[in-house]
Formats: C-alpha cells, sequence, structure tokens
C-alpha cells in the first residue's frame, strides 16, 4: 500500500514538474512588447461587409489601451477583462446577440483587448458580429 502511494507521489511530482517547465518555455518564446513607438492598422469591420481602416502610432504595450487613448473602443471591465461595447460609436445591440470580434490578421484573438500585446506594424480587426 505504502509504495503504491510513493509511485502515486512521483508521478504526480514529475507531472507538475512537466507542466511547469512547458510553462517556463513557452513564457520566454514569447516576443515582449516594449514602450517604443509601434504602428498598427486596426480594420473596423461592420455586419453589412464595409469597414473602416484606422492607423494608430502609439507607445502603449497593450491594444486596449492604445484603442481607448485614440477614442476607438469603449467598454466595461468583466471577469475576463475588458468586454468591447461600441467601437466607433457604433454599438453591439445584445437584444440582437451582436458582439465585436478581435482578430489579429484574421486570427481569432484568445486573449481580451486589453491583455493582447502590441507589436509595430501589427494589423487588428474589430469585426461586428452576430450570434453567439
Amino acid at each position: 500500500m505504502k509504495s503504491n502511494k510513493k509511485i502515486c507521489l512521483l508521478m504526480l511530482a514529475t507531472i507538475l514538474s512537466l507542466i511547469m517547465l512547458f510553462m517556463v518555455i513557452y513564457c520566454h518564446s514569447q516576443k515582449q512588447t516594449n514602450d517604443e513607438e509601434k504602428n498598427i492598422i486596426v480594420n473596423v469591420v461592420l455586419t453589412d461587409g464595409s469597414s473602416k481602416e484606422i492607423s494608430i502610432s502609439t507607445k502603449e504595450r497593450y491594444l486596449g489601451k492604445a484603442l481607448i487613448s485614440e477614442k476607438i473602443i469603449e467598454g466595461k471591465m468583466r471577469t475576463y477583462g475588458l468586454f468591447i461595447e461600441k467601437v466607433n460609436g457604433i454599438s453591439a445591440n445584445e437584444n440582437k446577440k451582436e458582439w465585436w470580434c478581435l482578430t489579429k490578421s484574421g486570427e481569432v484573438v484568445t486573449s481580451s483587448v486589453d491583455m493582447t500585446p502590441i507589436y509595430d506594424g501589427d494589423t487588428f480587426e474589430l469585426t461586428l458580429t452576430v450570434g453567439w
């Protein structure tokens, strides 16, 4: 019985060590953003397919702060970060199941807008989307 507990504890310790190792490798492999001037593009896309390209020069490290300081977005802090409610004066209508989808070069961004790092030359899209 004691040997089974030792084996289980050893396996648990090994698994936890591997998880920690992968987390360290992941964190070190990520590009680091900086306080230097960055030029980014934000495309605002509406449900009718029309779009507007906005060029931004900023020293902000994260997209949310850059968009708020340029008065491009408005939103509220929620459990998982800033929830975008309005882009360029256009509100998402929750009754119609509308929401603003954030993508980077066409790929869905999995972090909230306030936790999305920006780098010089990035292109983002804010698309008014219908349906959960």
